[in-house]
């Protein structure tokens, strides 16, 4: 039960920063929008956010997506987070790094979807592994 509040609460706290993520983007406060989100995929994950966007694909399998250094409640905000930092590479036009990070979002979010019991459907990773099976990688 312990456990099942420490999740909840976690993801509470992660709505606010990804409030927070969302303003700085309305504001175009790049810089801000940058650290922001470096400090919540380290306080949340325990993984720096560089590190992860600089892994081959066959890395990001092996090292994020198979291994179970990740729970799935933080493979969930990852993939949150990764969803956040592509949308930030479109406005900010970064083709290249747009695409390795839609694709590193959509192999997190099958992963997902594919581990998630019936309890656990989540309709956010419903419209986003849709939408990202939608772009043309």
């Amino acid at each position: 039960m312990l456990r099942k509040d420490y999740f909840v609460r976690q993801l509470e706290e992660f709505g606010k920063v990804l409030g927070t993520l969302l303003f700085l983007k309305r504001e175009k406060d790049w810089e801000k929008f940058e650290q922001e989100i470096a400090n919540a995929t380290q306080r949340f994950t325990a993984i720096e956010l560089d590190y992860v966007e600089q892994l081959p694909e066959d890395d990001f399998i092996k090292d994020v997506i198979e291994k179970n250094q990740l729970n799935l409640e933080q493979k969930h905000i990852l993939a949150g987070i990764l969803f956040e930092q592509m949308d930030f590479y479109a406005k900010t036009e970064q083709p290249e790094n747009y695409i390795s990070c839609a694709k590193k979002c959509l192999l997190l979010y099958e992963f997902l979807k594919a581990n998630q019991t019936q309890n656990e459907f989540n309709l956010e990773t419903h419209y986003r592994l849709e939408f990202l099976k939608g772009l043309d990688l």
